[in-house]
């Protein structure tokens, strides 16, 4: 059996929420080089309140100071925009629908399981031609609604510095589609692994509420070690393991053949999850092996 903070291997991937930081935490990073003026790269949480910024004032001079705003996705065209792009992914295969790879009884299981995670009925019903990982992603935001502080519906950290931007008339730079996202998140593992993984979580959700408790700790204190760590938990599957590489370290040597360029026009505030900073594969190693010197901003 997987242990409580493994549980969530794909969940750690798709969200990790916080709600406030002390003076000691460490998400935000000065980029330097000879020749270039200065800027900066902040590790979000995809889901954190805006209110975590009064904790953190050097944010808003870093935004202030730099001519563009670079993320993960340029939101500006909208969220629906993004989601109509996505939704081919989403789709299961005709032969690989819930209906067809759960028996019946499994069927009814699950879509009770859900019925009461969600607090929509007959759930499983109406995602019967989602992968799985649709519905994981559905699920660890259920629980990330109850059970960590500060959240709040329609807050998003990453959407706000690109708002920021666009009122002052500053560029908004994407890094990837939301095709090549939407590719990696619902297609990089097969979908009876993404199966597999999501009723583990289902049948065991008081550990999906521990693991997201122990990742908010880990974010809240700024430490992005402890984050790489929970990101690779021994507990995980070897589809698990494949899937965190996709999406942290393939993305990270993806966005590292851009970022020099992007930062040799002109001073930017890049905004990416706070997963992708750290380690010999984490952006801030990259930076630093490109030459700049990637120091913390206090």
């Amino acid at each position: 059996m997987k242990s409580r903070r493994s549980i969530l291997g794909l969940a750690i991937a798709l969200l990790a929420a916080i709600s406030s930081f002390p003076a000691a935490a460490q998400i935000l990073y000065k980029i330097e080089k000879s020749g270039l003026k200065p800027s900066y790269i902040f590790g979000t949480h995809h889901m954190a309140p805006l209110s975590i910024l009064d904790s953190i004032p050097a944010v808003q001079s870093a935004l202030d100071e730099t001519e563009a705003v670079v993320g993960e996705l340029d939101m500006t065209g909208g969220q629906s925009q993004i989601a109509l792009a996505m939704m081919k992914y989403a789709q299961a295969p005709a032969d690989s629908t819930f209906s067809r790879l759960l028996t019946p009884e499994k069927f009814v299981e699950v879509n009770d399981a859900l019925a009461s995670l969600l607090g929509m009925p007959d759930s499983l019903v109406g995602f019967n031609q989602m992968r799985p990982m649709v519905v994981t992603a559905l699920v660890t935001l259920a629980i990330t609604r109850n059970t960590l502080p500060g959240y709040t519906e329609g807050e998003q950290l990453d959407s706000y510095f690109q708002q920021e931007a666009v009122a002052f008339d500053k560029p908004v730079i994407g890094l990837e589609t939301p095709d090549r996202q939407a590719q990696l998140l619902y297609t990089s593992m097969p979908i009876d692994a993404q199966l597999r993984s999501l009723l583990e979580l289902i049948s065991r959700p008081e550990a999906g509420v521990e693991g997201l408790a122990e990742l908010y700790q880990a974010y809240r204190a700024g430490d992005l070690d402890k984050l790489l760590v929970l990101s690779n938990e021994e507990g995980a599957t070897p589809e698990e393991r494949a899937f965190m590489k996709q999406l942290l370290d393939q993305r990270n040597a993806d966005w590292l053949k851009l970022l020099p360029g992007i930062l040799a026009e002109r001073p930017v505030f890049i905004a990416v999850g706070a997963a992708h900073l750290p380690g010999p594969g984490g952006l801030l190693q990259g930076l630093r092996d490109a030459g700049f010197t990637v120091t913390p901003e206090n």
